[in-house]
């Protein structure tokens, strides 16, 4: 082609670029576009001009500038929504402020911009603790989204969630802990490793057999495959009815327990005589106005519920310790 040595003299000015086929770029979806980097579209066929410029204005506004060749040797520099006939394309990098859409590593950037020397004080200043309510804020925020059926507000949410891991892996970063490669490291190995009958050789036909696997899989990993060490790894910052359900669904597993203290406990059989005193009908709305009333009559009391609900929580799982219910050397 005439405009060969014109892009080879664009290349020795750039410290950093990308070619890519105009056949590869409108048809592989898993391309992703960096902005940090020149882009270099080649040989694009006669009738795909169309397709190639729809995928462009997906990542950049139609006033960006681009430098387009025709196999004649014509070169022009025009705007992106003005091009119509091309052989091959330049566009060269550009700032945030003049990008249309950002992916995964603009957020990156984004992010380590502002933890930079010359970014924001605030940003700089967070670490793992400062921010660590943030986290369950924004679950919390994702969740009620959810219940909302909110697309627009669940899609949002999403991304405030993502922010969360993202800033957490890079003041991880700044102190040497860990890097964003290594989170995303252990997430992509932990998804093949617990997943066994999609990369290994178990079959499951049915998401429960699924979840099973999954299950014992993390229980190999995380040596947890003992009553005790799967209670132990319930995390802590739970909130106490969380706590006290998964507690419970691991005692309901457990087939070699030989003595379930909670099943006599006179709460639970007054509990139970109580729903059995307004017939078996609606027995979620009546739990839930049990619960309501436990709430109200906790504030009457002055008493904390949940600090309460943990309280015993952790005295039924030290009292099973003590009488030997849960052992560490029990196994499944």
């Amino acid at each position: 082609m005439k405009n060969t040595k014109v892009l080879k003299k664009r290349l020795r000015i750039l410290d950093s670029y990308v070619f890519l086929n105009a056949m590869d770029f409108v048809l592989d979806g898993s391309i992703q576009i960096d902005r940090k980097r020149a882009l270099f579209i080649v040989n694009v066929p006669d009738g795909l001009e169309k397709e190639v410029l729809i995928k462009l204005l997906h990542y950049y506004d139609g006033t960006f500038m681009v430098d387009v060749f025709l196999n004649d040797g014509t070169i022009e520099y025009t705007r992106l929504d003005n091009v119509t006939i091309f052989d091959h394309m330049c566009l060269f990098s550009s700032n945030f402020l003049e990008r249309k859409h950002f992916g995964f590593n603009d957020l990156i950037e984004i992010m380590r911009k502002l933890r930079g020397p010359n970014g924001c004080p605030w940003d700089k200043e967070q670490t793992h603790e400062t921010i660590r309510k943030n986290a369950l804020e924004e679950a919390y925020e994702l969740v009620e989204a959810i219940d909302l059926k909110d697309n627009a507000k669940i899609c949002e949410e999403s991304g405030d969630v993502l922010l969360q891991s993202i800033f957490h892996a890079l003041i991880a970063e700044t102190n040497k802990e860990f890097t964003i490669e290594d989170m995303l490291n252990g997430l992509c190995k932990k998804l093949i490793s617990r997943h066994t009958h999609i990369f290994g050789e178990n079959k499951a036909n049915t998401s429960e057999e699924a979840l099973g696997f999954w299950e014992q899989a993390k229980s190999r990993e995380k040596k947890a495959t003992d009553i005790k060490k799967k209670i132990e790894n319930i995390p802590s910052t739970l909130p106490a009815l969380m706590k006290a359900e998964k507690i419970i669904k691991i005692l309901n597993n457990e087939k070699k327990v030989d003595f379930d203290p909670i099943s006599d406990m006179d709460s639970i059989k007054f509990a139970n005589d109580l729903i059995g005193n307004f017939g078996s009908d609606n027995i979620k709305e009546k739990l839930g106005l049990y619960l309501f009333s436990l709430v109200k009559l906790a504030i009457d009391y002055n008493i904390d519920l949940e600090n309460s609900l943990t309280e015993t929580i952790n005295s039924l799982v030290k009292k099973m310790d003590d009488q030997g219910i849960i052992k560490p050397d029990r196994v499944d």
